[in-house]
């Protein structure tokens, strides 16, 4: 590997990508296939980003009941279920974001689970299944509403996620934070308990966006 990439390390924010592609042609698959990927961060230093707010942040109207709570902003709703501790709708300029779902794990929502691989078909997909990471469950515990300005909101779920019978899980607690602008900050702490699994499939969210999207970016791999 070359040196010179490590002299990257005083960029506040720097990662390598190293990919790895089929030099021929293979009876599976065309030269250039890329099989295997890997991404790690050489820079030490934190990324400092100021903030730039403007002068007047719009205010934030909030209805709450005991099955939902409604956040709007000039353009913006954002409805959270309380029963499920998670985010059903969220409408930004007329448009909506998420794909309008009844099922009772939202269209926003903490994930431990991916489809198999064929390599995981040999040994990982049937421990995954034996530890129930395919049918998880989500309790919700607690869910409180906290208004920190006219602008600024704070929504907490605090949740247990386990598969049915099994004495093992996840303490869960997720934070959402909504501004006046419409701008959405997601905080997930997560701690095992009881005897976990050693290896897990994912950790991630599972975002089931509108179908009227056809273009997405995102940070990384």
């Amino acid at each position: 590997m070359p040196q010179k990439i490590l002299q990257h390390r005083s960029v506040p924010e720097c990662w390598l990508t190293v990919s790895f592609s089929l030099k021929q042609i293979g009876p599976w698959a065309e030269t250039g296939h890329e099989v295997a990927w890997v991404q790690h961060r050489l820079s030490t230093q934190q990324n400092k980003i100021q903030s730039i707010s403007p002068p007047v942040t719009p205010e934030i109207s909030v209805r709450s009941s005991k099955l939902q709570v409604l956040v709007q902003g000039p353009d913006f709703s954002i409805c959270f279920d309380r029963v499920y501790g998670c985010m059903t709708s969220w409408q930004l300029r007329g448009e909506s974001v998420l794909e309008d779902t009844t099922s009772t794990t939202g269209a926003f929502q903490l994930s431990f689970w991916r489809a198999p691989t064929d390599n995981d078909a040999a040994r990982g997909a049937s421990i995954w299944r034996h530890w129930g990471l395919d049918v998880l469950t989500t309790q919700v515990r607690h869910f409180e509403l906290h208004r920190a300005s006219d602008s600024e909101v704070y929504l907490k779920a605090i949740s247990y996620i386990t598969p049915p019978i099994l004495a093992w899980g996840f303490d869960v607690e997720t934070t959402y934070r909504i501004l006046g602008d419409g701008s959405i900050t997601t905080k997930i702490h997560i701690k095992d308990h009881g005897p976990a699994p050693l290896n897990l499939p994912r950790i991630g969210l599972d975002i089931n966006l509108s179908n009227t999207f056809d273009n997405a970016t995102w940070f990384g791999i």
